[in-house]
C-alpha cells in the first residue's frame, strides 16, 4: 500500500505555466495549457491519496483562477481497480475545483473497462470523457 508519507503532495512548481507540478508517491502532475492538469498515475488512490489530490485540485483552481480539467494517465501502468478511480473522480468533481475529468486510454487497456468507469461516473453525475492517448 505505501506509506502516508507517500500520499502527500510535494510541490514543484505551482505557478509553473507548463511543466511538472507536483507529485503524490510516485505519481506526477504536469499542466498542459491554462487549466489542464494531466497526471502520469501508478498509484492506487486511496482515501489518504484521494484527500491530497483533491487538496491539491483546489489549490491549483484558486492559483489558476478557476475550476481546472484533470487528465488521468495510466500510461506506466494498469489503472486502478474501478472502485478506487470511481471514488478518485467522484470526490474531485464534488470538490468544485474540477470542472472536467478525462481518462486517457492507451494501447492494450481493456477497452471494457474503461466503458465500465465511465458509465458509472457519468450515471453517478461525474463528468469524464476518454481520450486517445497520442
Amino acid at each position: 500500500m505505501g506509506t502516508e508519507q507517500d500520499k502527500r503532495v510535494t510541490w514543484i512548481d505551482r505557478e509553473g505555466a507548463t511543466g511538472e507540478i507536483f507529485r503524490i508517491g510516485k505519481d506526477v502532475a504536469f499542466r498542459e495549457g491554462a487549466k489542464r492538469l494531466r497526471v502520469v498515475a501508478c498509484s492506487t488512490p486511496d482515501s489518504d491519496y484521494r484527500r491530497s489530490f483533491v487538496s491539491a485540485a483546489d489549490v491549483l483552481a484558486e492559483a489558476w483562477g478557476g475550476a481546472i480539467d484533470v487528465v488521468l494517465d495510466f500510461s506506466r501502468a494498469a489503472p486502478p481497480g474501478p472502485g478506487q478511480a470511481v471514488g478518485l473522480c467522484r470526490d474531485l468533481h464534488a470538490s468544485g475545483s474540477v470542472q472536467r475529468i478525462v481518462i486517457r486510454r492507451h494501447r492494450g487497456m481493456p477497452a471494457w473497462l474503461l466503458s465500465a468507469v465511465s458509465a458509472i461516473l457519468r450515471r453517478a453525475g461525474t463528468p469524464v470523457e476518454v481520450e486517445d492517448s497520442e
